[in-house]
């Protein structure tokens, strides 16, 4: 049974079910939107199915607590999913949902290196507005901040700014065939 950080919708905790008893979802996503079955199977997985241990915030007492368990279900993820694997997806949300992918993949890959989902050092009360939030820096990131950004048009351009690295060089293939070397890239760079 997954246990969630936060609490979701039970429409979204329904689908997120219904993805992880689908068997036909990873070829028929694969061969809608041209991408490797590997790289959908290890999404699916890292998304719906793998627990993993997460530094998360509690407000309450400006600290983080370590959690194990699965990914709070998000509706905009079983949504495309759902899509992709029906072969709707209307023309956007096909950029969206790979976009997705490619960050889910990366994130996936990162973290099986070793770099946290997001480092427990960034967790932090910020100086001017009190609140108690996640600011990432150059020397305090996880896997989630180096992965590609899937609400950005360039992929990389929070990396300058909120990292403080340079993404030159860092692209996403269109099939998304890269993404393997593209972790190593990023190893690299880190």
């Amino acid at each position: 049974m997954p246990r969630y950080f936060k609490d979701a919708e039970a429409a979204t905790i329904h689908q997120y079910e219904e993805i992880i008893a689908m068997t036909d979802d990873v070829i028929q996503i694969a061969s809608y939107l041209n991408i490797a079955s590997q790289i959908i199977l290890k999404v699916k997985e890292h998304i719906f199915i793998n627990q993993h241990t997460l530094e998360m915030p509690d407000s309450e007492r400006n600290c983080t607590i370590t959690f194990e368990g699965n990914f709070t279900p998000d509706a905009e993820i079983a949504n495309l999913w759902i899509k992709a694997k029906n072969g709707t997806l209307q023309s956007r949300e096909v950029v969206r949902f790979k976009r997705l992918i490619a960050h889910e993949y990366v994130e996936r890959g990162l973290m099986a290196e070793g770099l946290p989902y997001r480092s427990p050092q960034a967790w932090r009360k910020n100086p001017q507005s009190g609140i108690f939030a996640y600011w990432p820096t150059p020397e305090h990131y996880g896997a989630h901040d180096m992965a590609p950004n899937p609400s950005r048009p360039h992929p990389f351009s929070h990396w300058d700014k909120i990292i403080g690295k340079s993404p030159e060089g860092l692209t996403v293939a269109e099939d998304l065939s890269n993404l393997d070397e593209l972790i190593e890239a990023i190893k690299n760079k880190i």
